[in-house]
């Protein structure tokens, strides 16, 4: 019978992670991974470890997402099968812990035995390290992005890119070519992470362009859903942006 309980629990953890990946739900997705993991084949802890390591990440619980990130990494070697996701995963947690050189190392390593929507994943996480890095290439930032947005067909992860594209044009002063992507992109949001994402774009472009009171009203909206998510790094992110001259108009 206890058996029995067990399969029927890591059925019930499938069953019920697109819903909660849909709504954004980290937290239960957490709980439940982690409450079905020691029952869980192998097969099945490799894509619990997965899962686990992205909803650590989303909330900024990174020590965390690598262990799980690292364990799929060691599993799907095991089994032979799966090690470029293992690598995506560990390039996004180098990159969110500022380990530019790593991210970029592992993120290129994954690409070697990437295609299709993983291979897109893993361009979208070298771009981001580029972009992030202050050495890093601006322009090569942008080609990954470009490749990844024609490899995507999930529209989150083609919004996603766009916010990041339009990031790297801002940082290259091309302030029209960002309105016009995000322009194109928000509208279609639904997204609540994403929309922050936007916003938080958005707010970065208005204060570029002098618009400071525009960008304050629009990056407390991105805190404000930030807060709500539970993001602690990009609510973190957003304050420090906020701090500008609170006399600004």
């Amino acid at each position: 019978m206890h058996w029995i309980f067990l399969l029927l629990t890591a059925t019930s953890h499938f069953q019920n992670f697109p819903s909660l990946r849909a709504e954004e739900r980290w937290e239960q997705i957490i709980v439940s991974g982690e409450e079905t993991l020691p029952s869980a084949t192998e097969v099945e802890a490799l894509q619990i470890h997965g899962q686990l390591a992205s909803s650590y990440f989303y909330q900024g619980h990174f020590e965390k997402a690598k262990r799980h990130a690292s364990l799929c990494y060691e599993l799907a070697c095991k089994l032979g099968n799966g090690k470029e996701h293992g690598l995506y995963l560990l390039s996004a947690v180098a990159r969110a812990e500022g380990n530019f050189a790593d991210a970029k190392a592992l993120a290129l390593e994954a690409l070697l035995s990437s295609e299709g929507e993983m291979k897109a994943k893993v361009l979208f996480n070298l771009g981001a390290a580029e972009a992030d890095d202050p050495h890093g290439n601006l322009e090569s930032a942008q080609k990954s992005f470009r490749e990844a947005l024609d490899l995507f067909d999930c529209i989150e992860d083609r919004q996603r890119t766009a916010i990041r594209l339009g990031k790297v044009y801002l940082l290259q002063g091309k302030m029209a070519e960002a309105q016009n992507l995000l322009n194109q992109t928000i509208s279609e949001i639904k997204s609540q992470r994403i929309l922050m994402h936007a916003e938080y774009l958005l707010a970065q472009i208005e204060k570029a362009l002098g618009h400071l009171k525009k960008a304050r009203n629009v990056a407390q909206s991105a805190l404000a859903k930030a807060e709500e998510l539970g993001a602690a790094k990009d609510a973190e992110r957003i304050r420090a942006f906020l701090s500008f001259d609170a006399q600004s108009k």
